[in-house]
């Protein structure tokens, strides 16, 4: 994240307050540049507000406002928002993440990210920005749209087709991919979906999908069973979409590892936000810190995760709970989530310290290779996962000989004190024994948060997002 507004002087927040920061628009024409209000606020005090979920898209070009009487930069986005804003002479307060938030100030954003679960929960509602100033092809797709349904009359004139295409460009829009959307969207009260001035209700977005899968599918209850999987699976937007209409019918928390499976390839600027921007959805006991390497919360959320599935498994513990924990351990290993690749003799040794060796006598005796994998029949969308079980099963453990070359190649490492580093994260290299120690480091941690009192029961009691969700047949009333 390029650093940007490094002048601007931003008031500190009082965080034994819970206090955060509000932005609202001063009057002006459209052809004068935009003035805003920056404030301070308590959470526990009554303050009504917007909150806005957007893309912050292309950092080039920046617009210039004027805040508090100083300049600031803003991305393209952002800067259309607010036009749209000044032009309905809104005086709302909106909480803005790019303005509200010093986002030079590390100390800041870690403080403010531990509040947006309650930001975004308390706010009277929350807009959700679907435009992109910079994305051509939206731009010609919404030029052609506002060509056929420019006027009222024309939208009475053919009503159910410019409600299906609306529907099918909010479901095409890149801001599905962004990952800190998913918390925003679950946690808010009620949700306005804007494109340019078209506004529509969550309610009505949740109907028009509704009317999509049974016009496509027929049966709604289909679209995330095997035999539709391949179909949802070639518009990952709309799988992001239907998990969020499902967390926010059931209005639970999720277990941090069914969370990053379903949303960890949602684009984020910093890898951190990988695991931060879920806490608000998942149970978790994970303190949010951007002064941490990247390793050790890579190392948390790959126990953490583990810990929680042995918690939620049935006992006695059986082969299908093994699997569960094969899944995760292969997905977060070989993952989209980090980018990172089990090849990689660092990752091999953190999956081998964190597994116990009961796991690894059970992984084998379910044979998980690439030939037993190469014979499976499954369905296109869930190659991923089995890729990564392949990968996983490729790992130095995976056979005694293999194990015993990588004893000897991480003996050699040790001995020559050189250090490894995983891919992506090359300011962070540590020798062999400097990662176990920090695999040991962070598994009392985690030991010791899971062993507090009511952990064990909120894992207990998470919502399980099985694959045949039903969303789309009890669709969410919450605006």
């Amino acid at each position: 994240m390029v650093a940007t507004n490094t002048h601007f002087s931003y008031s500190p927040l009082d965080t034994s307050q819970r206090q955060f920061r509000l932005v609202r628009l001063l009057p002006g024409g459209s052809e004068n540049k935009v003035k805003a209000e920056l404030a301070s606020f308590s959470l526990d005090a009554e303050v009504s507000y917007i909150a806005l979920s957007y893309r912050w898209g292309a950092p080039t070009p920046l617009y210039k406002i004027q805040l508090n009487g100083q300049p600031f930069d803003i991305q393209p986005n952002l800067h259309e928002f607010l036009q749209y804003v000044r032009v309905d002479k809104s005086t709302d307060w909106y909480f803005i993440d790019a303005i509200c938030i010093n986002q030079n100030d590390a100390a800041e954003r870690s403080s403010q990210v531990r509040l947006m679960g309650k930001v975004y929960s308390s706010a009277h509602s929350v807009t959700a920005w679907l435009s992109d100033a910079t994305d051509r092809k939206f731009r010609r797709r919404m030029d052609t749209f506002i060509d056929t349904y420019g006027t009222d009359e024309k939208i009475q004139a053919s009503r159910e087709a410019f409600e299906n295409e609306i529907v099918a460009i909010v479901w095409s829009c890149i801001y599905w991919t962004r990952l800190w959307i998913i918390q925003e969207l679950v946690l808010a009260k009620r949700i306005v979906v804007q494109l340019e001035h078209y506004r529509l209700t969550w309610v009505a977005l949740v109907s028009g999908m509704r009317s999509f899968f049974a016009r496509e599918v027929g049966d709604p209850t289909l679209w995330m069973t095997n035999e539709w999987y391949p179909l949802s699976n070639s518009n990952r937007n709309a799988r992001v979409m239907l998990g969020i209409m499902e967390i926010r019918r059931q209005r639970a928390a999720v277990l941090l590892p069914h969370a990053m499976i379903m949303f960890g390839q949602q684009g984020s600027a910093v890898l951190h936000d990988k695991a931060f921007a879920l806490l608000g959805i998942a149970i978790s006991s994970m303190q949010v810190d951007y002064d941490a390497p990247i390793s050790q919360i890579y190392i948390r959320v790959l126990i953490e995760g583990i810990r929680q599935i042995e918690i939620q498994a049935r006992q006695p513990y059986t082969a299908t709970d093994m699997l569960r924990k094969v899944v995760w351990m292969s997905v977060i290993s070989a993952t989209t989530a980090f980018g990172w690749t089990t090849s990689n003799e660092t990752v091999c040794l953190i999956v081998q310290e964190v597994t116990s060796r009961d796991d690894l006598r059970v992984i084998r005796s379910l044979g998980f290779g690439a030939s037993a994998v190469s014979r499976w029949k499954y369905p296109k969308g869930l190659g991923f996962v089995y890729d990564a079980m392949d990968q996983l099963a490729r790992t130095p453990w995976y056979s005694d000989y293999i194990d015993k070359k990588l004893q000897r190649k991480l003996e050699r490492l040790s001995e020559q004190s050189e250090r490894m580093h995983l891919p992506g994260c090359v300011d962070d290299a540590r020798t062999v024994a400097e990662w176990i120690a920090l695999i040991d480091g962070v598994r009392r941690q985690v030991e010791t948060d899971v062993a507090s009192p009511g952990y064990a029961a909120k894992v207990r009691s998470a919502l399980v997002l099985n694959d045949n969700h039903s969303a789309l047949v009890e669709p969410d009333k919450v605006e």
